[in-house]
């Protein structure tokens, strides 16, 4: 069962954590087989009349239980075109739903987006007039995640008035209406079809093409952020070899050096760090080791509450017999048949309708199980290991996977730090760290965290080479007086890259002011807005520094 915790963390990141795009892939040509698969049976049951003996929907009353790894987050990205909007767009956004601390959504705005998506995160404002944005992560070149975006559009549009949609990579608005008013609409679709399978449009321009109603589409850059950040990104590629070559080296270096400074319990810990980080071995097998490591501090600290969630799911995961269960939720739908008065088996099975389709999460309805459950006299006491699953799906679903990477970061150098004993070795560690962070810098698989890190650390961390070579000629007894400062050379080749996240990062700020504005001229208090994963974290902070409302998806 380890396998299943650690898919259900690391199902789907962004693509400036550690996901491969084949991964996010995967995700949505999954996600979207299944919802096509039980719409069919979900017709069936708005169709049947309800039956006493629940002979007809026995297969539906209680959705089959779901397997961890079923259970992901989301993604992450998007570009457009400009043009100048002349739409015939109709509605107006509406007031944001309530919602509850729990984080549990309206039906409104549930059924328009988890068939497509998944909610990441809630925040609500105290104020109730404030906006209210649903940042959509976009996965950038992902076929299924465009038309999945593009469906999220037309059935928030259609389901709660929200027209205004801030599209990335582009500026002001969309010069849709000459494809839109081709006499054809079929035609016109076809080819819409086409050139988002080549990438040539995105999901938020496939709705404004073919949706029944045009989204208002509205790019929400900065030009002269985006040129700079382009141009980042092109002059980075030409260093590319140079700079790689270079760091390929010095981590050559690095490893050659620990083989003979590293204890056996460092060569340990480097073997597992190398592992997890390069994908060949799991999270749950990687925090285990390092909770092991750091057996007293991780029971005693306050800085790792989403990782020992993570370890109470797993240890509950460790006493779970998947078949029981399955064998228990089949007793429970018989003792439900005889218990169920004609109204609540008509809900409970528009519940499991709901949760088998995706359009109801996993812990909501378990939740709504278990109430269900209390307030009917059905002792769930009898069936032990069914209401383990309940709490571990639950406590799972607590878990927060931004979190949760940023305490895995914190227990990973406590771990490393904790066992580098001698100066050495310690100096060797903060080596081998900041050659990671350059390589993901120059791979463009920076977090905001990394950056941050980087940012407050430049100078040090530029002085990588420097170091390996200061190291290797204090073991060697040699007097290193006239050698070249390497960190100079890199310092002059990485200046591209450090601008590519600079200029990503500063244009966070002009989503929002751009959207803003826009929202104002429309007199609308609600608003989508597609951006890639990346710049979640920086818009999340923004967005509670303006005091606005925000769900991400």
């Amino acid at each position: 069962m380890k396998k299943h915790l650690s898919a259900f963390i690391l199902g789907c990141f962004s693509f400036t954590t550690l996901a491969a795009p084949w991964v996010e892939a995967s995700f949505w040509e999954e996600r979207k087989s299944v919802v096509q698969r039980l719409q069919a049976k979900n017709k069936v049951v708005s169709d049947c009349p309800v039956q006493s003996d629940l002979s007809f929907q026995m297969p539906l009353f209680l959705a089959q239980l779901p397997q961890t790894r079923h259970l992901n987050f989301d993604l992450g990205h998007t570009s457009a075109g400009s043009g100048v909007h002349t739409a015939d767009h109709q509605s107006r956004g509406m007031p944001p739903q309530s919602f509850s601390a729990s984080n549990d959504i309206s039906a409104g705005f549930s059924s328009s987006i988890l068939p497509y998506g998944s909610i990441r995160h809630i925040h609500l404002s105290k104020n109730k007039n404030a906006p209210f944005i649903i940042h959509i992560q976009d996965a950038h070149g992902i076929i299924e995640a465009q038309k999945n975006i593009a469906s999220m559009i037309q059935a928030l549009q259609k389901s709660q008035g929200i027209s205004v949609v801030g599209v990335e990579g582009a500026v002001n608005g969309f010069n849709l209406a000459p494809y839109r008013n081709f006499p054809d609409s079929s035609l016109t679709k076809k080819v819409a079809e086409h050139f988002l399978a080549q990438g040539h449009i995105t999901g938020a321009e496939y709705a404004g093409l073919t949706a029944h109603t045009l989204p208002l589409l509205w790019g929400v850059e900065d030009k002269t952020l985006y040129e700079n950040n382009i141009k980042a990104f092109q002059d980075s590629l030409t260093l590319k070899s140079t700079v790689s070559d270079i760091i390929d080296k010095n981590i050559v270096e690095a490893n050659s050096l620990k083989k003979e400074i590293y204890s056996q319990a460092l060569k340990k810990f480097d073997k597992h760090f190398n592992a997890y980080h390069s994908r060949k071995d799991t999270l749950v097998s990687y925090v285990e080791y390092l909770a092991n490591k750091a057996r007293n501090q991780f029971a005693s600290s306050k800085k790792m509450t989403h990782l020992h969630m993570f370890m109470q799911a797993l240890k509950k995961e460790k006493t779970l017999d998947f078949k029981t269960v399955e064998k228990e939720r089949a007793e429970l739908v018989q003792i439900m048949a005889h218990k169920l008065s004609h109204a609540q088996i008509t809900d409970m099975v528009h519940h499991s309708a709901n949760y088998r389709s995706g359009y109801m999460g996993y812990g909501a309805y378990y939740e709504y199980l278990r109430n269900l459950c209390h307030n009917t006299g059905i002792k769930l006491t009898k069936f032990k290991q069914l209401q383990v699953y309940m709490s571990y799906v639950l406590l799972a679903e607590k878990i927060n996977k931004n979190k949760l990477l940023d305490e895995l970061m914190f227990l990973e150098q406590t771990v490393q730090y904790s066992l580098a004993k001698t100066q050495e070795q310690k100096g060797l560690v903060r080596i081998s760290k900041n050659l990671n962070l350059l390589n993901k810098l120059i791979h463009h698989q920076m977090t905001p965290a990394n950056w941050a890190y980087y940012q407050d650390n430049r100078k040090n961390i530029l002085q990588v080479v420097s170091d390996i070579e200061d190291l290797s000629f204090a073991l060697s007894n040699r007097d290193n007086a006239g050698k070249k400062p390497a960190e100079d050379l890199l310092e002059n080749l990485i200046s591209p890259y450090e601008d590519f996240c600079h200029y990503a990062v500063k244009r966070n700020a002009a989503f929002i002011r751009h959207l803003q504005k826009k929202m104002q001229q429309e007199q609308t208090r609600t608003a989508m807005l597609i951006t890639g994963g990346f710049h979640s974290e920086g818009l999340a902070q923004l967005m509670q520094d303006q005091d606005m409302s925000y769900m991400v998806i």
